[in-house]
């Protein structure tokens, strides 16, 4: 059993965000509308020292930024330390956390705080669950409910992403990948319902938020952030497909990513041009199964200098393709907006770590001053300009954009 630890900072009440009454949209605890404003910073607890936290966090609150996506147990390993040396466990054990590591990450979330910025915070990330292969890991049936149960005690309030860039659902996707890539799918895999690790990891993290707030009724604000694929004849990439008969899930959350190209049969995915129609479903999904209306995002649209697909035989996304992708989802009906930069959300530095090879190398402290970092604010102020009343009485209203929004096709059909 882990325990719960002597947390640096103790999360105020007033950190909290919760639905809307009509469910919809975001809330503070006082009632006061909060438009979701995010960036994008995986690796920020893990890659950055105390005063380049302070020096990124500084730069997105003067730029309107309210919220930022963060990794506890990160994807870079967990045999990695971050920059003060410190592992995420003791022995390698996710049900011993290593004090100094998760110390550290309170200093963060309290020094974004003070900056009016909150953490969204990755338990762990996807493939700690299980990787492409299909295959387990360390975020299991033994482990998964004690490390959400000290998740939820030491940071409640913090919105919660469940594992990230994968999928309940799922199969081999690397062999899927290998079988078509020499002309051939067999008809059959073995496909694994995942749910079950999902659901301790979740609980875990309700109960330990209950016991750290004392409120035996409270329901955190999580969602699952799944990956842009899915797998042909299996739910879409929502993450109300794979979990909305689950009462854990207080908001909806897709990832249109970072391709328009067409994808291979056996697995679809969404048009990076089309990030709005997630967003619709999400919205239709709530207007039309009672009790399930929820906050919806598009919790991860394509990066700015991002390669399309990866790909650097492709050009890379700029300041307009993100902005014009995230007015699109907030007059879809979206809660919010979360904006990335590919430079930004590995925190790469030059000398020290290796780029992901997805974008064209810079270091992070030079991407920060992108331009479209700079336009997301100009988004809020145009859905907060017209006051309370009619920020709880939106309705999708795309139309009002005059622009292209994106090709003609879905790219997943």
């Amino acid at each position: 059993m882990v325990s719960k630890g002597i947390a640096a900072w103790t999360v105020p009440p007033e950190y909290a965000i919760i639905p809307s009454p009509d469910g919809h949209f975001f809330q503070q605890s006082d009632g006061t509308p909060f438009f979701w404003q995010a960036d994008t910073a995986w690796l920020l607890f893990h890659r950055l020292n105390y005063s380049e936290c302070e020096t990124y966090l500084s730069d997105r609150a003067s730029k309107g930024f309210n919220m930022v996506l963060a990794v506890g147990f990160t994807q870079i390993g967990i045999d990695s330390p971050n920059r003060n040396g410190d592992l995420t466990f003791i022995d390698l054990d996710p049900t011993k956390p290593n004090e100094p590591y998760w110390a550290y990450i309170d200093s963060i979330v309290e020094l974004a705080w003070r900056k009016g910025i909150r953490i969204a915070m990755v338990p762990a990330w996807g493939q700690y669950i299980h990787g492409s292969t299909n295959t387990g890991s360390y975020i299991n049936e033994t482990t998964a409910k004690d490390f959400g149960t000290f998740i939820g005690q030491r940071y409640p309030y913090l919105p919660k992403l469940l594992v990230a860039d994968t999928n309940p659902y799922w199969t081999n996707k690397t062999a899927v990948k290998a079988d078509y890539a020499v002309g051939g799918v067999p008809q059959v895999y073995t496909y694994t319902d995942w749910g079950p690790i999902y659901d301790d990891l979740a609980y875990g993290i309700v109960n330990g938020e209950r016991t750290a707030t004392g409120k035996n009724d409270w329901w955190p604000l999580m969602t699952i952030h799944p990956t842009n694929q899915w797998f042909s004849g299996g739910p879409i990439a929502l993450a109300s497909a794979f979990m909305g008969d689950r009462d854990w899930l207080t908001f909806d959350a897709s990832q249109s990513g970072h391709a328009d190209i067409i994808p291979n049969a056996p697995i679809p995915w969404w048009n990076a041009r089309r990030g709005w129609e997630p967003v619709e479903l999400m919205w239709t999904v709530g207007e039309t199964t009672p009790g399930k209306k929820r906050p919806a995002l598009d919790n991860e649209a394509h990066y700015e200098a991002r390669y399309n697909n990866g790909n650097k035989s492709y050009f890379y996304w700029n300041a307009s393709d993100v902005r014009i992708g995230s007015w699109q989802a907030a007059f879809s009906g979206a809660a919010g907006i979360t904006y990335g930069a590919d430079n930004v959300m590995q925190m790469y530095i030059p000398g020290l770590f290796d780029p992901a090879g997805s974008g064209p190398a810079r270091a992070w402290s030079e991407d920060i001053g992108l331009p479209g970092a700079a336009q997301m604010q100009y988004i809020q102020k145009a859905i907060l300009d017209r006051g309370n009343s009619s920020y709880y009485t939106r309705i999708p209203a795309q139309e009002i954009i005059v622009g292209n929004a994106g090709k003609s096709t879905r790219v997943f059909s």
